[in-house]
């Protein structure tokens, strides 16, 4: 006996279709992943491209002032020696600001592997000193940001900014409660 209004074959092809339905959604899904994926990694090496430019210009720029200091060194009779010296070290950094501006992602990710493996010992002194160069430019550049944004306010010797209260700012001698000599805003009174 069949109930009226349900046809099992009907309930199949419903089934069947949600299937379909679900296929289709679970492959749109894996597409819109496959397709972020492709765009962060393009992000990625472009970001990684216009980082290896700059650094490759700084690289060169301290190869020239190099030049430029044996070239003085010369000038100024100094030791052709130390002038020399100069000269190298700024062929060096010539070498390295052109392998930075030729070398691909994929070339450089080898070549620090394979230099990670025959001299980790220098790998981890490089990221060391990176690592204090980068937290001493944040640093910096953490308090630089502080006193733009304060710059009417007083700084504390920490970096922090002092609250200031102008109700009381000119005393009767004429000096803000900041400025007296004493150093109190009851000093002189």
């Amino acid at each position: 006996m069949t109930v009226p209004g349900s046809d099992p074959y009907a309930a199949q092809g419903q089934g069947s279709s949600m299937r379909e339905q679900m296929r289709g959604i679970k492959d749109q899904a894996i597409e819109q992943g496959r397709t972020s994926l492709r765009d962060a990694r393009d992000r990625a090496a472009s970001s990684l491209g216009e980082s290896k430019g700059r650094v490759a210009e700084q690289i060169g720029a301290v190869a020239q002032a190099f030049r430029q200091t044996g070239d003085q060194l010369r000038i100024q009779g100094q030791s052709d020696r130390i002038a020399g010296l100069t000269d190298a070290m700024a062929r060096q950094a010539d070498q390295a600001a052109d392998y930075l501006r030729h070398a691909n992602a994929e070339l450089l990710r080898q070549d620090v592997e394979r230099l990670t493996r025959r001299q980790p010992a220098l790998v981890l002194g490089g990221a060391f000193v990176a690592g204090l160069i980068g937290a001493r430019f944040l640093k910096s550049s953490e308090r630089r940001r502080l006193q733009d944004r304060n710059r009417n306010e007083p700084m504390s010797r920490y970096g922090e900014s002092v609250p200031v209260d102008y109700s009381g700012y000119a005393s009767e001698s004429g000096y803000s409660r900041y400025d007296d000599p004493i150093g109190g805003p009851d000093a002189g009174r």
